[in-house]
Order: C-alpha cells, then sequence, then structure tokens
C-alpha cells in the first residue's frame, strides 16, 4: 500500500513533459516505513523511478570524497550521497559523469550528452548544473527535506562575484573513467574554513512553495517537486540582495568583512 501511494504521487509530481528527472533522497525514513532490507527498498524504488520516468533522462547525485594520491578512479568509487544513488550506480545500463567531486549517475537518452561535458568551472560553463539549468530539468526530492539540493551551488557560482564565503581553488586530477584515464583541470568553487562556512537552506521552503514548488506528505515522508529555473531564478535574486542569505554563521563572515 505504501509503495502504491508512493508511486501514485510521485507520478503527479513528475508530470508528463519530456525533461529530464533528477532525484535526491535519503532512504532511511522509508526503511522505517517500509519494513523491507535496504537492498530490497532500493530496487523497488528504483524499479518504480524508471517506469515513470519512461524514456526520460534520470539522474541523481553520486559525489566522491575527490581523490588520492592525484587519482579519482569513477568506475570503482561508490557514491557517498546515498543508498539509492549507489545502487543505481552498479546498474547495467547505469553511466556516470566525469567529475571527482560532483559526478552524478545517469541512464537514459541524454545520457551520452552528459558524460560528453568536460568543464573546467565545475559548476560553471559547460558544466552538468549548467546544463541541468538550462534544461530546466524537474527536480524530485523523496525522504529528505525538500530544500536539500546540490543544484543550489549553480546559484551560487553564478552570483560568485557577490559572495565571500567560498574561493577559486584550482587542481588538476586524474581520472579513470569508463576504463579510460587521463587528467582534468578544475576550478573549484570551495568553502572558506577560516571561518568554516555551515549552510543553511531550510529556511527557502516558504520561498519555494511561493514559486511553484509541490510538496507531498506519504506517511511523514516527504516528496517535493521542482524545476530548476524558477528555483535558481529565485536564488539568484534572493543572494543579489544579501550575499549570506545562504550562510547560517554570517555574524562570522561580517565581522571578517568588516574587518577586512
Amino acid at each position: 500500500m505504501f509503495f502504491q501511494e508512493l508511486k501514485k504521487n510521485l507520478e503527479e509530481l513528475v508530470g508528463d513533459e519530456h525533461k529530464p528527472i533528477v532525484i535526491f533522497s535519503a532512504l532511511w525514513p522509508l526503511l522505517r516505513i517500509s519494513n523491507i532490507s535496504g537492498e530490497k527498498l532500493c530496487d523497488r524504488l528504483l524499479k518504480i523511478l524508471k517506469e515513470i520516468v519512461k524514456e526520460r533522462t534520470l539522474l541523481m547525485p553520486s559525489f566522491t570524497g575527490g581523490f588520492k594520491n592525484n587519482l579519482c578512479n569513477l568506475d570503482l568509487e561508490k557514491s557517498q550521497t546515498g543508498a539509492l544513488s549507489e545502487y543505481f550506480r552498479v546498474q547495467p545500463d547505469s553511466r556516470r559523469s566525469v567529475c571527482p567531486f560532483f559526478s552524478f549517475i545517469v541512464c537514459g537518452a541524454e545520457a551520452s550528452e552528459i558524460i560528453s561535458l568536460r568543464p573546467i568551472d565545475v559548476w560553471g560553463e559547460g558544466s552538468l548544473y549548467e546544463w541541468m539549468y538550462k534544461k530546466n530539468i524537474k527536480i524530485i526530492t523523496i525522504g529528505t527535506h525538500p530544500t536539500h539540493c546540490s543544484l543550489t551551488h549553480y546559484a551560487e557560482w553564478v552570483m560568485r562575484d557577490f559572495i565571500t564565503y567560498r574561493y577559486i581553488k584550482k587542481c588538476t586530477v586524474r581520472i579513470i573513467h569508463e576504463g579510460r584515464d587521463f587528467f582534468v583541470n578544475l576550478n573549484l568553487f570551495a568553502r572558506s574554513l577560516r571561518p568554516k562556512v555551515i549552510n543553511d537552506f531550510t529556511w527557502l521552503l516558504d520561498k519555494y512553495k511561493q514559486n511553484s514548488m509541490k510538496i507531498r506528505m506519504i506517511k511523514g515522508i516527504y516528496i517535493s517537486s521542482m524545476d530548476a529555473k524558477p528555483k535558481i531564478d529565485l536564488l539568484i535574486k534572493i543572494i543579489k540582495n544579501d550575499s549570506l542569505a545562504l550562510v547560517q554563521n554570517r555574524v562570522d563572515f561580517e565581522r571578517k568583512i568588516k574587518n577586512g
């Protein structure tokens, strides 16, 4: 019964528009409700998602810890962004985007286009984040707070000239990807360590709801949907008005700015 209700609500949130879908998930609330093993839950949920998405492109974040000894083997590195994305990663029809930090697992019609992206600026021009914005991708959250979505970082990059709590960090990384071995030059928009930045996105929930986010609650579990463009365009306006809007410990940075 729970999975039938979940599928029905996800179908309504995804809709029938022919656009890519990106899933951000946390499975522990679903494990509590479903009373099945983690692997069975991942299998069932992924089947539901693929039935809903059909021929459209499906993505999930599969972030890693970066690189060790200047090497990131994307063929072996497990996803650090949840059990569902790791289960998706090892499926025979799945591929992984080329980024040692912010890779995504993808299947569907546009997988090859996504895999071919080679941006220098990880969140900038030619990046998967820019691609998702331009495609106005449908963002779906399952089991996690509706504001928890890494696409928020694209707005930070767009507004980088206003932001003082991040800085551009250059690196060269050796990548192993789909059996190929090559180097990439990257610009990261890294968080400040002194002071250490603490982000807070949860207060944005009401603003998202006012700007087309749809939310459902199933047995105490959040699921939500929002298109990328209204989300990012809203964030750009917010950051332009207040460059520290996404920072929880803003006092630390206000003091840093004041002291030069």
